[in-house]
């Protein structure tokens, strides 16, 4: 990632392990900070034998021009959702599990399944 950082990447997100992974800020050799998600998760899986499969999160960036017309990272969050085998009747439905956003549809498990997203990625970028 650091080759990738260095050649003038300004956010990375990464994806398909399976599994909600840490985030980090990598230090380029320009001196830039580049966020990094490691791994957003999956949004459909059902693989029941490997646990936190079913959890992923939705990446929040919000960018803005400053005074001098670069683009500067104002916001950096992430959604958390956790994927139920059925819910409504329908097969394999992410789920939404931030109280924010939704209240209607939260199962019994939600706090488990926060927390768990929250021990992969670290306390470096907030969740809503």
């Amino acid at each position: 990632l650091k080759k990738k950082v260095d050649a003038g990447a300004d956010f990375i997100v990464g994806s398909n392990p399976h599994l909600v992974q840490i985030y980090k800020v990598i230090s380029s050799a320009d001196g830039r900070k580049v966020p990094c998600y490691y791994s957003i998760g999956n949004f459909i899986a059902l693989m029941k034998h490997v646990v936190g499969n079913r959890d992923s999160i939705m990446v929040k960036i919000c960018l803005q021009r400053n005074a001098d017309g670069k683009v500067e990272l104002t916001e950096n969050s992430y959604i958390p959702f956790y994927t139920y085998t059925k819910h409504g009747g329908k097969l394999l439905t992410p789920i939404c599990m931030s109280k924010s956003f939704n209240t209607s549809q939260l199962k019994p498990g939600r706090d488990k399944t926060v927390q768990r997203i929250m021990n992969a990625i670290g306390d470096n970028v907030l969740s809503l």
